[in-house]
């Protein structure tokens, strides 16, 4: 049934056909018209003042037979039009939804990445989706004036203090020391000690 549709259509598109120099349509007078191609449903001509194209339907009943209209192959096309069209806005969406999620998703790794913290400490507990990290803040000093005015200051390494369950810290072991970047997320950790209690840290986001 396939082959016979497309049988139809290719027999209906392909083909030199005349058309009269001066074409009336429905009360629109097209002149100088040269016949350009057609399709199953339309023909496609050159006149005085450009293109145009108009359903063959639309003709008389000797250009009909001069264009081999059928019907039925002119409604075959249709709804062949209209399916590739449908397949084509889809595609689009598909596409420019792929975009809408690739642009999110490097916005959200920017937006990540600004805010990553410096994270230094030991690994209490290595857990299967990332770590529990004991976390220090190393002060050090460090001259903050100028060669003849010297200050001393207190600075530090690590920016968070306490206990925290970083997300993504894989491939690490209990007692490891660790230096990372990594983001604050929204939600605490909720986990359970070895003596049954439940305890609630803050949770991170391994920057790599």
């Amino acid at each position: 049934m396939k082959a016979i549709v497309l049988a139809l259509l290719v027999a209906s598109t392909v083909g030199f056909c005349e058309l009269p120099e001066t074409l009336n349509v429905e009360g629109t007078v097209y002149t100088s018209v040269s016949f350009q191609r057609k399709d199953p449903e339309r023909v496609y001509f050159l006149h005085e003042t450009g293109t145009a194209s108009v359903e063959i339907r639309r003709l008389s009943k000797d250009l009909q037979l001069s264009l081999a209209y059928d019907e039925a192959a002119a409604k075959l096309f249709r709804e062949e039009q209209a399916r590739k069209n449908l397949e084509s806005a889809a595609a689009r969406e598909a596409a420019e939804a792929r975009l809408a999620a690739s642009i999110a998703r490097e916005r959200n790794k920017q937006e990540i990445l600004s805010a990553a913290i410096a994270l230094r400490g030991t690994v209490a507990q290595a857990l299967d989706e990332g770590a529990l990290v004991d976390c220090w803040r190393e002060s050090y000093t460090f001259n903050a004036g100028s060669y003849l005015n010297p200050r001393t200051a207190v600075g530090y390494r690590g920016d968070f203090e306490g206990r925290a369950f970083v997300r993504g810290l894989t491939d690490v072991v209990d007692g490891q020391s660790v230096q990372i970047k990594a983001a604050r997320m929204g939600d605490n950790f909720r986990y359970t000690t070895v003596m049954g209690a439940t305890k609630t840290v803050a949770q991170f986001l391994l920057v790599p």
